[in-house]
């Protein structure tokens, strides 16, 4: 019975069991605030992280600011939780500022997904698997969100 408990943990060990995974490359960022609300077994739930990142280097994904409107919505959602119901900008204390210049990187994660990175399709589902990434490269400030539904 030993073995395979130490089987388990070695293989939940080795897959990253317990770490953030992130849907862009933040190996040069450095995490100032993150809160997460994943839980239960379906693990519907919202991530955040403020990360600074000097020079970061954006791909072909990222799109300059305005945000489009379907993604403003998105932040505009209010989430309840135990601390009550709250929008993005309120739960986190971030200014709706941030959205006015820089740049945004958008991802859809479900699997009925046909483009990743269209903001306007997952509108048409009933639940919500999306990434949203801003960044003002002006004072190297990030900010990254999930939301599961």
């Amino acid at each position: 019975m030993k073995k395979i408990i130490i089987i388990v943990f070695l293989v939940l060990l080795s897959t990253g069991c317990g770490k953030k995974t992130f849907d862009i490359d933040i190996k040069d960022c450095k995490i100032l605030e993150e809160q997460d609300s994943h839980s239960g077994f379906l693990g519907d739930g919202n991530y955040y992280a403020k990360l600074e990142c000097e020079n970061y280097k954006m791909d072909k994904d990222w799109k300059e600011m305005p945000l489009p409107k379907t993604l403003k919505e998105v932040l505009d959602i209010d989430v309840c939780g135990t601390k009550g119901c709250k929008n993005f900008y309120e739960r986190y204390k971030v200014s709706k500022d941030v959205t006015k210049n820089g740049y945004y990187y958008f991802l859809d994660r479900s699997e009925d997904a046909k483009d990743r990175h269209d903001t306007k399709s997952f509108k048409e589902r009933h639940s919500y698997n999306l990434t949203i990434v801003i960044y003002n490269p002006n004072n190297n400030i990030m900010y990254y969100y999930e939301m599961d539904t």
